[in-house]
C-alpha cells in the first residue's frame, strides 16, 4: 500500500471520470476566487469580509497546484506525478480550510463582544 502512494512510477494515466471530478473541483475553487470580491462587497458580515480578503491567495494557489499535479500525472513525469504530492496538497488544503473556519469564528466572537460592549454603554 505505502509503495503505491510513495512510488515515483507514474503508472497508468487517470481515466476521464477522475479528471472530470478534479477539473470540477478546480473550477469551483477558481469560481470562488473570481467571485470573492463581489461576495465581499455584497455581504454585511464583517468577519466574512475579513476572511474573504485574506483567503484570495489560497483560492487561487490550490487550484493551480492541483492543475499542475494533474498535468504532470497526464504527462507521466516520474517524480512530480507521484501520488504523495497530490495527497499532501489535499491535506494542506484541508488544514487551510479548517484554519480559515477557526479564524472566522474568532473574528466573529470579537465583533460580537465589541457590539455587546457598545450596547451596554
Amino acid at each position: 500500500m505505502w509503495n503505491d502512494i510513495i512510488s515515483f512510477n507514474p503508472g497508468p494515466p487517470a481515466n476521464m471520470v477522475k479528471l472530470y471530478i478534479i477539473f470540477g473541483f478546480v473550477g469551483l475553487l477558481f469560481l470562488l476566487f473570481l467571485l470573492s470580491p463581489t461576495i465581499r462587497k455584497k455581504t454585511s458580515n464583517k468577519a466574512l469580509k475579513k476572511i474573504i480578503a485574506r483567503s484570495r491567495v489560497g483560492l487561487l494557489g490550490f487550484p493551480l497546484g492541483i492543475l499542475f499535479l494533474t498535468w504532470m500525472r497526464i504527462g507521466t513525469v516520474p517524480v512530480l506525478s507521484a501520488r504523495i504530492w497530490f495527497i499532501l496538497l489535499l491535506f494542506v488544503f484541508f488544514i487551510w480550510a479548517v484554519v480559515k473556519c477557526i479564524s472566522y469564528r474568532k473574528i466573529r466572537k470579537r465583533i460580537l463582544r465589541a457590539q455587546a460592549r457598545r450596547l451596554r454603554k
